[in-house]
């Protein structure tokens, strides 16, 4: 057996898996959920909430990778989405069973909608003890939730008694049992699984991540027997037993753990550190399945890492790009800014569009604002309205986050950098709807240019059906974007059951698109399409 390792790197955190070579082939299935890191924030004032807020903002944190939310208690939801970063969600600690009306001292989910809220936490450990929250209860208000149109961290748990009777998997499997006796697989999709070891919570003995993995893994395997195989390869677990920065590393790599609870390690700046061992989720799956082992990675500075693949996430990665050696391999180039940042590609686009004008005629018009911000003001007359529907979208934002249509001149924001196209009216329609084709390529060489195209691909659909654009459609996302982080929370969103070859589910095979629509066009057409791509 050959020893390889890979490094995996974030801006502040750098591990390192080491990988046994085999000859047999391994079969590897990858979950799309990605890590989930909750804080509930204890009862407080308002300075207190804000000096925890305030730690909050100064942790980078990448929805693409990993989903922060944070429950703060319901006096301060508001003070706490007036002040967090976007990029941070906001969490209702508690909902109730009724609705809106004559409840005192009740949070109907009503209000939480009304809020802008779209998580919320059901059973806490707290409110089972304190208040005497049945099972049936918490199942109730989950449900009641999700008709609502909330996402639920719905979290179980065992007492110290309960585990030394060895009794933690019937509690678990009871608690969870209520729930899903009254709720479909699909609403199973807006439910996230929080599992508190209330033994080891505040009571002086620590959980291993051995008992947290027997724990989630017992779990996992009840759902898939008694709920649905579909259900538990996708329901996402998170582990509560007291989580800090020492030991959220050799959690996160267990495999049935699929994030956090933390409690008071959010109040430090060590939360940093487990905002980041959630990093690279398929990464790291991909890695355990094929053996690999995560260690640390303690090189000098300027020297080289004593691996063959260097996983690397930062701004800027020439440093590390000059000290590798000739066997090493590393998952960027220096300068992918000029293709990932949005600016860049639709300045560089805009240059070849000059200088190749048949082949880069594919291109809408685009601006760069506020650089082309004169150019871009000649579409609109002097009330700042125009005829013409225009899309824009912030620069280093993904998963639609920040995207808008408009025909008005004032709803675009100064001061940012944004990228604004007039939007293609008249697409292609599947099904009635919008949607767009994810091509896949690998760059093994810059010098000379190399490049593997993979032949199949995704075909990501809108959820709701296409009109064209007018005054009063332009808000409608689920009509306008394809991105699936927007998509997967409409009650229209169709999960694959399979590959995406039958012709169904919100996202399809690319292979399936245009063997599709080779039934639409002449043969010759269609592979004058891929020929183009």
């Amino acid at each position: 057996m050959a020893s390889v390792s890979i490094s995996l790197d974030g801006s502040q955190v750098l591990h390192r898996w080491q990988l046994e070579m085999r000859t047999s082939p391994i079969l590897l299935t990858l979950s799309g959920q990605q890590y989930l890191i909750l804080v509930p924030i204890k009862n407080g004032t308002r300075s207190s909430v804000r000096d925890l807020v305030g730690i909050l903002n100064k942790t980078v944190v990448d929805p693409s990778q990993v989903d922060v939310i944070v429950a703060p208690p319901s006096l301060h939801l508001d003070q706490v989405q007036q002040l967090l970063q976007r990029d941070i969600a906001v969490c209702a600690q508690n909902v109730s069973l009724t609705g809106l009306g004559a409840f005192t001292g009740e949070i109907a989910a009503e209000q939480l909608v009304d809020f802008g809220i779209s998580w919320t936490i059901t059973g806490h450990s707290e409110r089972r003890a304190y208040y005497g929250e049945t099972d049936e209860v918490v199942a109730k208000k989950t449900k009641r939730a999700l008709d609502l149109g909330l996402q639920a961290i719905f979290c179980i748990g065992e007492t110290l008694e309960q585990r030394k009777a060895g009794q933690t998997l019937d509690v678990l499997t009871r608690q969870t049992k209520a729930l899903a006796a009254i709720i479909s697989e699909k609403e199973w999709e807006r439910v996230v699984i929080a599992y508190e070891p209330v033994w080891a919570i505040g009571t002086g003995v620590v959980a291993t991540a051995v008992q947290a993995q027997e724990a989630h893994q017992k779990l996992r395997q009840w759902i898939a027997t008694d709920v649905s195989a579909t259900v538990a390869e996708r329901v996402r677990i998170i582990y509560g037993g007291s989580v800090n920065g020492k030991n959220c590393q050799e959690l996160i790599r267990l495999e049935d753990v699929d994030g956090f609870l933390v409690g008071g390690a959010s109040l430090k700046p060590e939360f940093d550190t487990i905002i980041r061992s959630a990093l690279y989720e398929v990464v790291r799956r991909v890695a355990r399945a094929r053996g690999w082992k995560l260690v640390t990675d303690d090189k000098p500075e300027g020297k080289p890492s004593v691996c063959n693949i260097h996983w690397i996430d930062v701004p800027d990665i020439l440093p590390t790009f000059k000290t590798l050696l000739q066997y090493q391999k590393v998952n960027h180039f220096p300068g992918m800014a000029n293709l990932a940042c949005k600016s860049k590609l639709a300045r560089n686009l805009e240059r070849m569009k000059k200088l190749f004008p048949g082949e880069y005629d594919f291109v809408p018009r685009t601006w760069i604002l506020p650089f082309d911000q004169y150019d871009f003001q000649q579409n609109f007359n002097s009330e700042g309205e125009s005829q013409r529907t225009f899309i824009v979208k912030p620069d280093h934002m993904c998963q639609g986050r920040g995207v808008f249509l408009t025909r008005k001149l004032a709803q675009i924001p100064r001061g940012d950098v944004l990228v604004a196209q007039q939007y293609v009216a008249r697409p292609l329609l599947l099904d009635g709807k919008k949607f767009d084709l994810r091509i896949y390529v690998l760059v093994t060489s810059c010098s000379p240019l190399r490049v593997y195209i993979f032949k199949d691909g995704l075909v990501r659909m809108c959820t709701a059906d296409y009109v064209t654009p007018n005054a009063d459609n332009l808000e409608k996302r689920f009509m306008h974007l394809t991105n699936y982080a927007v998509n997967k929370h409409s009650n229209n969103f169709e999960a694959n059951k399979g590959d995406g070859t039958d012709g169904t589910g919100s996202k399809r095979s690319l292979k399936w698109f245009f063997a599709w629509l080779k039934e639409k066009l002449p043969d010759e057409k269609v592979d004058k399409l891929w020929d183009q791509i």
